[in-house]
């Protein structure tokens, strides 16, 4: 595809077709030809905004805690995903519940090397599971690492506790081998992450083997900041 007219690239640009797609466009089963724009005009039918759908969501990415999220949409639209690319993410297996990994993380990580960061338990309950998280600046002066230093102070501006669900992914039968195990995975290890260290990435991938395994030299835990180039060269080549 190439951009349509105009620069802006924002996800609701509008693009056009220059090749066929790996999809069924209205009963006839045709494809949309050379001229069909991107996103559909709010006139167009249906059955073409569906398409146009379906085609932004064959390919999943998923960074950091964002593979768990993706992980629980590959089970819930398995025939809608045809590629699943971890980037230095948790990668959950379909025999423990994905609150598995999260605790392996925590288990190996010392409180010196979670520094500042804020971190609430839930006391209510015999296990005290932690129930959110906020990141720290010295934190996060080492998830940055290698980015351009105006990227970290402006993620500094932006942080917010986030939620873990640490309950909820703890519950068995969140994944099937019928369903999250029937779309393909890719995972991409991030070789300098000091968030996600490397050990801990090849622990996640022996646990739960992808059919491609691809390591950037170099790359820390930010990589679509520090090293976007290599990043979308080799999602280019792991989706094609």
């Amino acid at each position: 595809m190439e951009p349509g007219a105009g620069t802006n690239l924002c996800p609701c640009s509008s693009y056009r077709v220059t090749r066929s797609l790996p999809w069924t466009w209205g009963a006839a089963g045709s494809t949309p030809s050379s001229s069909t724009r991107f996103p559909p005009s709010p006139t167009t039918s249906s059955r073409c905004w569906i398409s146009w759908l379906l085609f932004l969501i064959t390919v999943i990415f998923g960074h950091s805690y964002g593979g768990i999220p993706i992980s629980l949409a590959m089970e819930n639209f398995p025939g809608k995903i045809s590629v699943a690319v971890f980037v230095s993410a948790y990668m959950p297996n379909c025999s423990d519940p994905p609150a598995t990994l999260i605790q392996e993380f925590l288990k190996r990580s010392s409180t010196n090397s979670l520094m500042d960061c804020e971190i609430t338990f839930d006391h209510q309950t015999s296990q005290k599971l932690p129930i959110s998280a906020a990141f720290g600046p010295e934190y996060m002066a080492k998830m940055y690492a290698n980015c351009p230093s105006e990227d970290l102070e402006l993620a500094k501006t932006m942080v917010r506790p986030s939620l873990i669900f640490l309950e909820e992914l703890s519950k068995t039968c969140l994944l099937s081998e019928e369903r999250y195990g029937a779309v393909k995975r890719c995972y991409v290890i991030c070789e300098e992450d000091e968030v996600m260290e490397e050990e801990f990435q090849r622990y996640i991938i022996e646990k739960s083997p992808p059919e491609d395994v691809v390591s950037i030299a170099g790359a820390g835990h930010m990589i679509m900041l520090a090293k976007p180039q290599e990043l979308c060269s080799c999602l280019t080549e792991l989706i094609s």
